[in-house]
C-alpha cells in the first residue's frame, strides 16, 4: 500500500477533485474548482486539504470559520470525500484529524459538519471518530433570477 500524503490542495488539483466532487452530488468544472481554491487560499478563515497517493488526489476535506449572528464563530467541515476505492483506508480518518489540528491551531475547542442524511455509511464513520448529531433539519433551496 502507497503511503498517503496530506497537503494543502493547489489549483493543479483541480481537474482531479471534480469527480469527487461529483460523488457529493455537486456538479462542477475545473476552472470552478480551481477559483474556490485560489479564494479559499487566500482566506485564513478556511483550508483545503487533499489526500495523495502516489501522486494523486484521492480525497479531500475543505473547513471553514463559519460566522452567524446568533453563535461565536465555529469551524465547519464543509465538505469531505475520498475515492470510492480509497475508502476503509484511514484516508477520511486522516483528512478530518488534519482538520480538527487545524481548528484546534486557531484556538477552537470543537468542530462541527453536516453529512446528507442518505450516508448512512459515512454517519458510522463520523461516530467512529468521535463526533455525535447535534441536530437534525431539513436544508431549502431557491433559484434567484434576480428579477423583482
Amino acid at each position: 500500500m502507497n503511503p498517503v500524503l496530506i497537503r494543502e490542495a493547489v489549483v493543479a488539483d483541480a481537474p482531479a477533485l471534480v469527480p469527487m466532487c461529483g460523488q457529493l452530488g455537486y456538479v462542477t468544472t475545473a476552472g470552478a474548482v480551481e477559483q474556490q481554491i485560489r479564494r479559499i487560499q487566500s482566506d485564513p478563515e478556511g483550508q483545503v486539504l487533499v489526500a495523495e497517493v502516489a501522486g494523486m488526489p484521492v480525497g479531500w476535506i475543505h473547513v471553514q470559520i463559519r460566522h452567524t449572528l446568533h453563535a461565536p464563530p465555529y469551524p465547519d467541515v464543509t465538505g469531505l470525500v475520498v475515492e470510492d476505492q480509497h475508502r476503509g483506508q484511514n484516508i477520511g480518518a486522516g483528512l478530518l484529524a488534519r482538520a480538527e489540528r487545524w481548528a484546534v491551531d486557531a484556538g477552537f475547542k470543537e468542530i462541527r459538519l453536516r453529512s446528507n442524511i442518505k450516508r448512512e455509511r459515512a454517519h458510522h464513520f463520523y461516530e467512529s471518530l468521535g463526533y455525535t448529531m447535534d441536530k437534525t433539519s431539513l436544508n431549502f433551496r431557491k433559484p434567484l433570477t434576480g428579477e423583482g
